[in-house]
């Protein structure tokens, strides 16, 4: 599993931040399958692997975002759906909750799950990420 995201959040007010955001994400183990086979000369079970195509393994969504905001720590909440999806088992729409902790002023780590239908977990992440900040225009007289 391989992914991305970025979020562009307005801040309101110091304790909650709010915006639209966007991930991808490539995932090796969509459409795989797997069986036992018997090996003919050997008489050994053979645990066999065959990847699903390369295109159905990828993802990109569009969702909004919600997050708390603490001095260490924030809780984070993202709604969304797939635009792109090969998912055929699986919902468009999906849910992601995770906590964020502040590591330096701008560096940040992520724990987070991915579900879909508020009850399916498609996968456990752990990222690291960096905040861009934006330098406030001063009012000019």
């Amino acid at each position: 599993m391989l992914g991305s995201s970025y979020a562009f959040l307005f801040a309101n007010n110091y304790r909650y931040k709010w915006g639209p955001s966007t991930e991808f994400a490539y995932d090796e183990s969509v459409g795989i399958t797997s069986w036992r086979e018997l090996h003919p000369e050997s008489g050994r079970t053979l645990d066999r692997v065959k990847l699903g195509r390369l295109h159905e393994r990828f993802s990109w969504g569009l969702s909004m975002k919600g997050e708390i905001v603490q001095p260490h720590y924030s809780v984070f909440a993202n709604i969304g759906y797939d635009l792109i999806h090969s998912h055929k088992k699986e919902s468009r729409i999906y849910q992601i909750l995770g906590v964020k902790l502040y590591l330096q002023n701008n560096l940040f780590g992520t724990f987070g799950i991915r579900a879909t239908d508020l009850c399916r977990a498609q996968y456990l992440y752990w990222n690291l990420g960096y905040t861009f900040t934006t330098k406030k225009r001063q009012k000019s007289l």
